[in-house]
């Protein structure tokens, strides 16, 4: 039950970066209009990132669902390379501008904890064993 409960966490975790995405692609299309051309490309790479991470934590979501051992690996793959994209923005932000918002220190807390709680449990050798094996190369 709990393993799914990963599942669910991680398909409105990918939906929410998906509408982040969203979001800052129609931001994106303002500024597109107004010719500046530096914010432009900034915002062109976070949109990005939200639709490969978002599209990503879905399809993985639905493996972790459907007890498969590849959405379990995907997941456990995926979880701390968010973590590390969000302490590189941080640490961009800190860096280059006026640092970051308390509302991104809180996102970014909540995807570590949940890649914590995900390497802590899923990698247990009695939840492994509840996901399907991969069917072997031919």
């Amino acid at each position: 039950m709990l393993v799914r409960l990963f599942g669910v966490f991680g398909v409105i975790l990918g939906a929410a970066y998906l509408l982040e995405g969203v979001i800052i692609a129609g931001i994106l299309n303002f500024v597109r209009t107004r010719g500046t051309q530096e914010m432009f490309v900034s915002k062109s790479l976070f949109v990005t990132w939200d639709f490969l991470f978002g599209i990503s934590v879905i399809v993985a979501a639905i493996g972790v669902l459907l007890l498969r051992n590849w959405g379990r690996i995907m997941w456990l793959g995926l979880m701390p390379a968010l973590v590390f994209v969000h302490l590189g923005i941080i640490a961009y932000n800190q860096t280059f501008r006026y640092g970051s918002t308390q509302d991104y220190y809180i996102w970014t807390s909540m995807v570590v904890i949940a890649t914590a709680l995900s390497c802590w449990y899923l990698t247990r050798a009695g939840i492994r064993a509840r996901f399907a094996p991969q069917a072997p190369n031919n």
